[in-house]
């Protein structure tokens, strides 16, 4: 504005009544007469919305090599996939490897190891492959080489980047074990204590390491969890949730100690004074605390330690024809607000197991039904179970897997166990 220009301001965060930036326009949903009838869009899906109407206006109908980057920012800020978001991941997903700017089909292509198109995708691939990478430069410092990899136009020069984001992504991993691993002692303290809300302090580290932390913790833990780095006096911090706790509510409750805070319900950063940090998490504490009162049903539920995992039918074995697969599939893309189903087998004959993959962590089965028929099976950190009992009961999901042009349908193992 100083410079003459006119300014558009496109957010998903929910405003400040009274506190909007004097822009030309602030392009956000919660702004809406009716925000009920708007999708809840993340900051990638805004952006593409004002794309498309500016392409519109200038008489130009092709805005579709934009959507695969609106499907990342969707599922990497774990927005829910319904109405609108839902075709966004959808379509995104199509042209992933394909219909997309230069950029990302390189660090597609990277994290694939991989130089040919028709590659089908699910949102886990842009979870745990795509996301992680292009936000590792800011993790460590810098998110310049991540703008420039999504804005250049020339693939070579593309791939060269998307190589170097790769290298930056494993010294990230590093990074995230060490802070993982330097907060073990906070934790084990926490836990004495039984309390709702994980609260850890992680110093030494990069700012962009907090939330991943938070979310590693999250997942871990299924509490709300909470990092925080104190500099110059200040503590910076980020949280992360899953589940029904409502983290903005709960700090605009305490709002009036936060030098200042964007969040949605299940993401949040802040800044508060570090003499107010213990208040802070104090209040968080309460509100989870009563939470869980109030709730028909505690999202940190635990049985034995560990936590409670739902699913959503019980089957056997000889259920799980090409009519199941495929009813499945419809329900394609899988993501937050539209879960990827689960489902209890109990009684189930094993094959043949064996511990796969480094350090033998991960877990290669095959199941047969009553009549001979078997199914394979694959469980992420499961290889400790190795050898499998001869008859188990298992959570398991549905899964397609590709390679070299071949469609492999088999279980992905959430959890296993000897049969009762």
């Amino acid at each position: 504005r100083e410079l003459g220009m006119d300014v558009v301001i496109t957010d998903h965060h929910i405003p400040d009544e009274g506190k909007l930036p004097p822009a030309v326009a602030v392009v956000n949903p919660h702004l809406a007469a009716d925000p009920d009838r708007v999708a809840d869009y993340c900051g990638a899906g805004i952006a593409l919305k004002l794309a498309m109407g500016l392409l519109r206006h200038a008489g130009i109908a092709d805005y579709y090599d934009l959507i695969p980057l609106a499907a990342v920012g969707t599922v990497a800020d774990r927005t829910e996939f319904m109405g609108d978001n839902r075709v966004i991941v959808r379509q995104g997903l199509a042209g992933l490897d394909s219909n997309a700017p230069p950029g990302l089909v390189a660090l597609v292509r990277t994290a694939m190891r991989q130089q040919f198109n028709g590659q089908r995708f699910g949102a886990d691939f842009i979870s745990f492959q795509v996301a992680p990478r292009l936000n590792a430069p800011g993790r460590l410092g810098s998110a310049d080489i991540s703008v420039d990899l999504l804005t250049c136009e020339d693939y070579a020069d593309a791939v060269e980047l998307a190589n170097k984001i790769d290298e930056e992504n494993s010294v990230r991993r590093e990074k995230a074990q060490e802070a993982l691993e330097s907060v073990q002692e906070q934790l084990e303290g926490a836990n004495g204590q039984d309390r709702r809300v994980v609260f850890v302090q992680l110093q030494g580290f990069p700012l962009g390491m907090l939330g991943p932390l938070a979310g590693t913790l999250n997942d871990r833990t299924g509490k709300p969890a909470v990092a925080y780095q104190v500099n110059n006096g200040v503590a910076k911090a980020s949280a992360r949730c899953r589940g029904r706790f409502d983290l903005h509510h709960a700090l605009t409750g305490v709002s009036h100690k936060l030098v200042r805070f964007g969040s949605h319900a299940s993401a949040a950063g802040f800044q508060t004074k570090h003499c107010d940090i213990d208040e802070v998490a104090q209040h968080l504490e309460q509100c989870a605390q009563w939470d869980a009162l109030n709730a028909a049903r505690d999202s940190s539920a635990r049985v034995n330690d560990d936590p409670l995992r739902l699913v959503d039918a019980e089957l056997e074995l000889h259920q799980l024809g090409s009519a199941m697969w495929d009813f499945v599939k419809r329900m394609e893309p899988f993501g937050t607000g539209n879960e990827e189903p689960r489902f209890m087998i109990k009684g189930c004959k094993v094959a043949d197991s064996r511990a796969v993959g480094k350090s033998g962590k991960q877990l290669a089965a095959s199941f047969a039904d009553y009549s001979g028929q078997t199914v394979r099976g694959f469980g992420w950190g499961l290889g400790k179970y190795d050898p499998l009992p001869s008859v188990v009961d298992a959570v398991v999901s549905l899964r397609e897997n590709e390679f070299n042009g071949l469609v492999r349908r088999e279980l992905y193992i959430h959890d296993i166990a000897a049969a009762e």
